[in-house]
C-alpha cells in the first residue's frame, strides 16, 4: 500500500468518526419540532442518557458493513457503463475521446448510482431517526421491512446481497407512491420494496442537491477565483492584499462548508421529513396497539407527496424558519470537515 493511499484511507475514518456525530444529531434536528441551540442540547442530554457516547454512532456499524458491498457493485456497474460507451464509440468508429461523452457517462453513472445507493442511504437515515430504544434488529425487522415477525432477516440480508441489481430493475416501476397493505412474505409482498419507499420524491432530491454544489456553487467559485487572479495580475496596487484576504477567507474550507449548509439545508429537511413520516407510521401503530386501538394485522405506508408539497407542509406545520435552518449549525460543522477531508486528500 503506497502512502498516498493509506493517507486516504485513514482520513477518510478519520471524517467518518469526527462528523458522522454532527450528522445524527442535524438529522434528527431536522425532524424535531424545536429549533436552535437549546434544541440541540435537549436532543445531545436525550442521547447521551439513552445509550451514552456510543449513541452519537447509531447505524454506522451498519453502513460499515454495506459499505464494501456497495463499493464492489459501484465499481462493477461503474465498468459495465465505461464498456458500454466504449463499445458504442467502436461500432461508430468514433476513437477520439470527446468531452461531451465524457460528461454524459458520468451523468449517467451517477444517476445509477443513486438508485442503487438509495437502499444504504435509506438504512442509515431509518436507524439514525428511529427511537433509541429500539436497537438495529428491530428497526430493520419490524420497521423497514414490517414484517409482523414472519420474515427471515437473516434470509432478507442474504436476499439483499444477492439480487439488489435484479430487484431494482424489477421494482423500479412500481416505488411506492400510495399508502397500501404490507405483506408479510418478501418475495409476493411488498415487505422488500420498502427499502425504495419515497425514492421517486426523494431520488430528484438527491440529484437538485448534486447540481446546486457542481454546477452552481463549484461554477460561481471557479468564476470568482478567475476574477480575484485577472484583478490581481493587471494591478499592483494595495487592494491586491485585500483581495488576497478576501480569497483566502472565501475559499477556506469554514466559508464553504457553510455556504454548501445554506443552499442545501432546507432540501435536507424535505428529504428527512419522508424517512420520518415512514418511522412514525410504525410507532404510531405500535402505540396504538399497545392500547388495544390498533388492529395489529395491517401496516399502512404514508402516502408519498411531492417534494415541493412537503415543503408546504413542513412550513406550515412547523413555519418556514424550520424549514430554511433546522439542524443548521451541526450540519455547517459536518460540512465544514467534510471540506477538509476533500482539501487533504486532494
Amino acid at each position: 500500500m503506497d502512502y498516498f493511499r493509506e493517507k486516504r484511507i485513514l482520513n477518510g475514518i478519520y471524517t467518518l468518526l469526527s462528523s458522522y456525530p454532527f450528522y445524527l444529531l442535524s438529522s434528527i434536528e431536522k425532524t424535531r419540532n424545536g429549533i436552535g441551540f437549546s434544541n440541540s442540547i435537549e436532543i445531545i442530554n436525550e442521547i447521551k442518557n439513552e445509550k451514552g457516547i456510543i449513541g452519537f454512532y447509531k447505524g454506522i456499524g451498519t453502513l460499515i458493513i454495506l459499505s464494501p458491498i456497495y463499493f464492489l457493485t459501484k465499481l462493477i456497474l461503474n465498468y459495465l457503463i465505461s464498456k458500454l460507451f466504449k463499445n458504442i464509440k467502436t461500432i461508430y468508429k468514433n476513437k477520439n475521446e470527446n468531452e461531451n461523452e465524457i460528461e454524459i457517462e458520468n451523468k449517467l453513472k451517477l444517476i445509477i448510482s443513486l438508485f442503487y445507493q438509495y437502499p444504504k442511504m435509506f438504512l442509515k437515515d431509518c436507524l439514525i431517526l428511529s427511537p433509541f430504544k429500539y436497537n438495529s434488529f428491530k428497526i430493520i425487522n419490524d420497521i423497514i421491512f414490517r414484517d409482523n415477525g414472519d420474515l427471515n432477516i437473516k434470509s432478507a440480508i442474504i436476499i439483499l446481497i444477492k439480487f439488489l441489481p435484479i430487484f431494482i430493475l424489477r421494482r423500479i416501476l412500481n416505488l411506492i407512491t400510495t399508502g397500501r397493505n404490507i405483506k408479510p412474505n418478501l418475495f409476493t409482498g411488498y415487505s422488500f420494496s420498502n427499502l425504495f419507499y419515497s425514492s421517486i420524491s426523494i431520488i430528484p432530491i438527491l440529484i437538485l442537491k448534486h447540481l446546486i454544489i457542481t454546477i452552481g456553487l463549484n461554477q460561481i467559485n471557479t468564476k470568482i477565483n478567475k476574477i480575484i487572479n485577472k484583478i490581481i495580475n493587471n494591478n499592483n496596487n494595495q487592494n491586491n492584499e485585500l483581495l488576497l484576504k478576501f480569497k483566502n477567507i472565501y475559499f477556506n474550507s469554514i466559508t464553504q462548508g457553510i455556504l454548501i449548509t445554506i443552499l442545501i439545508n432546507p432540501l435536507e429537511v424535505i428529504r428527512l421529513q419522508y424517512i420520518h413520516q415512514f418511522i412514525s407510521s410504525y410507532v404510531e401503530k405500535y402505540l396504538d396497539s399497545q392500547s388495544q386501538q390498533y388492529s395489529s394485522g395491517s401496516g399502512i405506508l404514508p402516502i408519498v407527496i411531492d417534494p415541493i408539497s412537503m415543503a408546504i407542509k413542513i412550513s406550515k406545520e412547523k413555519g418556514i424558519t424550520h424549514l430554511l435552518f433546522s439542524g443548521f449549525i451541526s450540519f455547517s460543522i459536518f460540512n465544514i470537515l467534510n471540506k477538509i477531508s476533500n482539501k487533504n486528500n486532494n
